[in-house]
């Protein structure tokens, strides 16, 4: 009636239990069954029934004499859940030690300047014992004598490995918005996997392509994956710290940061856990894309990788995988959040936005009062990409050229002076680059899905497939409520600092990546934070972006017109700081008063040019090319004819100046074109009598010859 493996009694510091392991006929303590499994203490009085077997239970004390060491430790081991693992325990001058506790506990045989592997079996229902602090225990039992190397063929799991990676590349990721700024740093990450591959003699592209020949499903998946981490962040920067952590952190510790933190430790020898981790982790780099070396990890087993470097890792304590579940994650994810506050060490601080659209305000004739009759010109832009009814009493436009460089490297830089005629002032008027401003709208907004309902606009425009014709389909109240919350947006990234990020992310979005990306954006966009005042205003059917600069000795503004297109940084510049105020006005709100941007409509190619046809000309010329059509040459000259004509007669010297400054440049730009020759004579000719007229055209003004144009001499 008592089965084979019936049941064990232990005793341990003089008190005895039973334990039942599952019999058939079962283990009864005073007529009652016990529960297989669980300890029960016993005493003296019980009566245990065994089967059919009963058991009495007597205790006694006997009291041995000291004859020398004693053969077996001085404190029992309970029985060790190491079931199937290997031991390896050097014993190193120490005498004959022998622990043999009751069946189904560890029994170890170690004896002197030996080595001995052994198995150690043990049943579920035997008391677990962390392997840690039982091989320290042994050890200070035989008061150090024993010199222990702990072999386990258990490894950490695959998902404590997973949260390691993951906590891994957050570490990368916070070091990378940090550092990027850094030039040096850049360079240093985008240079690293080039030598790396050059170093084993392969390229990133054939890696590719044999991950794409061996897994086909990774190319769609791996492709999507990079599209999307590509719009978020910079992926190889990534990539390449990620592996750097890894090596510099193993090189310390055995392990990775995060695996340290999530209760993982290197098993063996202190210095080759370090020098093989490392090498463990360089494997890793070219392994890591191949899953199926990672498969052992599934079943706690040890890796490829582990078992290519002689290395092992463990997770020792549930309590501390817990404890960096628990704390560890929460802080790498408020630092991920935190991170771009502090790129490149600068704390990033509120910068302020006018919320005031500067509009002109139109004066209402009163009753009985006639407005004066007024001439106005038309002109239009295909550079500017808008039309223009200006008064003519108000301005004279004059393209201008600029030469930049030396004699090796020149460069003509072409503008438009606004000369402002009852306050004598000439306005410098430029494109100083073009942009996408759908990229950088969406820079602020994508992965940002807590700003898609706060602002619809500039939602909408980035999810928009952009055509020439779209433009034409704007209305002014679209474009309006585009440019409003293009301003809150703006005002919302440059507002954002460390002292108000709490309530940033209480009242807006705690992802403030997206929020420096697009400050970052816009300052570099408008050359620094060195401007004054940020803001709207309204020129013409158009809300644009205004940032002025009036503390260098010559002011000027930048704007950027807010239509749903492509953008375009325009330069202001103006001469003197006095009563720049006025001057400003003049050009916005009288000049530009009926300016067309939404909806352009261009004047006809004719033989007379106008004025921005003129700068449009300067825009596309190309100073290499040998051609020149006869009709762009007769409009050319004809244009500068007449303006000047007009300018002499008015006898401005401060206007006679701007003129004579823009033909002065372009008697340099046709003498350059001149000696680019063409295989055609006639197109040779046409260049040279343009030059020619040109050269006149400079003599004359230069002497303020008014008979040239036709004029009486008065002056």
């Amino acid at each position: 009636s008592v089965s084979p493996r019936h049941a064990t009694f232990i005793l341990q510091e003089d008190v005895i239990s039973v334990i039942d392991h599952s019999s058939v006929s079962g283990t009864f303590v005073n007529g009652k069954k016990i529960t297989a499994g669980k300890y029960i203490m016993l005493e003296e009085t019980d009566i245990i029934a065994v089967g059919d077997l009963e058991v009495k239970i007597n205790v006694r004390a006997e009291v041995f004499p000291d004859e020398g060491p004693p053969d077996t430790p001085a404190e029992e081991y309970e029985p060790a859940k190491f079931a199937g693992e290997d031991l390896q325990l050097d014993a190193i001058q120490s005498p004959m030690l022998t622990s043999k506790p009751e069946k189904e506990s560890l029994v170890l045989d170690i004896k002197e300047n030996k080595v001995m592997n052994f198995k150690v079996q043990a049943t579920s229902q035997s008391p677990a014992v962390n392997k840690v602090s039982f091989l320290s225990k042994l050890k200070n039992n035989t008061k150090g004598k024993l010199k222990i190397r702990f072999h386990a063929y258990h490894s950490a799991n695959i998902l404590v490995r997973i949260f390691s990676i993951i906590g891994d590349l957050l570490v990368s990721y916070i070091i990378v918005e940090i550092f990027l700024p850094f030039d040096d740093y850049k360079t240093f990450v985008n240079y690293l996997p080039d030598v790396f591959f050059e170093f084993i003699s392969m390229e990133m592209g054939s890696v590719w392509d044999i991950l794409v020949t061996d897994v086909p499903y990774l190319h769609e998946v791996v492709t999507e994956g990079a599209v999307f981490i590509k719009d978020t962040t910079f992926i190889q920067p990534i990539i390449v710290t990620f592996f750097l952590v890894r090596i510099l952190t193993t090189l310390f510790f055995g392990v990775s940061i995060s695996e340290l933190m999530m209760g993982m430790r290197a098993v063996g020898n202190g210095i080759w856990n370090r020098i093989g981790g490392v090498i463990r982790v360089c494997l890793g780099i070219i392994t890591g894309p191949f899953l199926i070396f990672d498969l052992p990890a599934l079943m706690s087993k040890r890796t490829f990788k582990e078992f290519m470097t002689f290395t092992n890792t463990d997770a020792e304590s549930k309590a501390l995988t817990i404890f960096g579940l628990v704390l560890y994650y929460p802080v790498l994810l408020v630092l991920v959040l935190l991170a771009p506050l502090f790129q490149g060490f600068e704390v990033v601080h509120p910068i302020q936005v006018s919320t005031r659209i500067e509009k002109r305000i139109k004066v209402v004739p009163k009753e009985g009062e006639v407005a004066p009759m007024v001439t106005m010109v038309a002109d239009s832009s295909r550079t500017f990409e808008m039309n223009l009814m200006y008064p003519q009493s108000e301005a004279t436009i004059i393209p201008t050229l600029h030469i930049v460089g030396g004699k090796n490297k020149t460069k003509f830089l072409n503008s438009v002076t606004l000369y402002l005629k009852d306050l004598k002032r000439p306005v410098d008027l430029q494109i100083l680059k073009a942009f996408d401003l759908k990229e950088l709208v969406e820079v602020g907004m994508r992965g940002n899905f807590m700003l898609f309902e706060k602002f619809p606009e500039l939602y909408s425009f980035t999810h928009t497939v952009m055509d020439k014709s779209f433009k034409k389909t704007e209305t002014k109240e679209s474009q309006q409520k585009f440019a409003k919350e293009f301003l809150d947006f703006t005002q919302l990234s440059l507002g954002l600092s460390v002292d108000n990020f709490i309530e940033m992310a209480e009242q807006q979005t705690f992802i403030f990546k997206t929020l420096v990306d697009f400050r970052s954006a816009i300052l570099n966009l408008l050359d620094g934070e060195h401007f004054d005042q940020l803001g709207l205003i309204e020129v013409g059917d158009c809300y644009f972006l205004k940032a002025s600069y009036t503390a260098s000795p010559k002011p000027y503004d930048i704007l950027i017109p807010l239509t749903k297109g492509p953008g375009k940084l325009i330069k202001i510049s103006y001469d003197k700081k006095e009563k720049l105020k006025e001057v400003s006005n003049k050009v916005y709100k009288f000049v530009f008063e009926k300016s067309l941007w939404l909806t352009p409509t261009y004047l006809p190619d004719e033989e007379k040019l106008s004025a921005f046809q003129v700068y449009d000309f300067f825009s596309t010329l190309n100073i290499n090319s040998v051609s020149i059509e006869p009709k762009k040459a007769q409009g050319l000259y004809g244009f500068f004819f007449e303006l000047s004509a007009d300018i002499l007669k008015r006898n401005d010297m401060n206007e006679y100046h701007a003129l004579k400054t823009s033909v002065l440049m372009l008697d340099e730009l046709f003498e350059r074109i001149l000696k680019k020759k063409s295989p055609q004579p006639e197109i040779n000719e046409v260049k040279e009598k343009l030059h020619k007229n040109f050269k006149d055209l400079k003599t004359a003004i230069e002497g303020r010859n008014l008979s040239f144009f036709g004029l009486e001499q008065t002056i």
